[in-house]
């Protein structure tokens, strides 16, 4: 007899496995770039950040008001070859999220503390409203 809580575990494990996939296809050679690298340092000077806090904040910029699970921002804090690294070391869903907690004190010197909303049970999202406000700060054009 089949378990309903095994199934949605289930198919939460397979959104995940699938998220994470396509995290990696769409990732390729990016971080190994130089556009990406230059890209990382105007986020990260723009606004002050860690390249793990920086990183996490262009994941979910990118992702245009979709959620980002703590595995997605996990595995996209933890990209960055050749790069300095920061002393935070990305690990588990509570590290993420002790992250994003400082990465949103950064956000707050710059009117900004509030572009980060959390997903209870998921992850974060920075909402659509927000991101043109980053990407101007950041020193990008806004994609419509």
């Amino acid at each position: 007899m089949p378990c309903p809580q095994c199934d949605t575990l289930k198919a939460t494990i397979a959104e995940l496995r699938d998220e994470i996939a396509a995290w990696k296809a769409a990732d390729g050679d990016a971080h190994r770039d130089a556009a990406f690298h230059a890209r990382l340092d105007r986020w990260r000077a723009a606004f002050g950040l860690t390249s793990s806090q920086a990183l996490m904040l262009m994941a979910m910029v990118d992702r245009n008001g979709v959620a980002c699970t703590y595995a997605a921002l996990h595995a996209a804090a933890r990209h960055r070859p050749n790069h300095p690294v920061d002393r935070e070391v990305v690990s588990e869903k509570d590290t993420v999220t002790a992250i994003v907690c400082r990465l949103r004190a950064r956000l707050s010197a710059h009117a900004l503390g509030r572009a980060v909303r959390t997903v209870y049970g998921h992850g974060y999202v920075v909402d659509r409203e927000w991101i043109a406000r980053l990407k101007a700060k950041a020193g990008e054009g806004v994609s419509a």
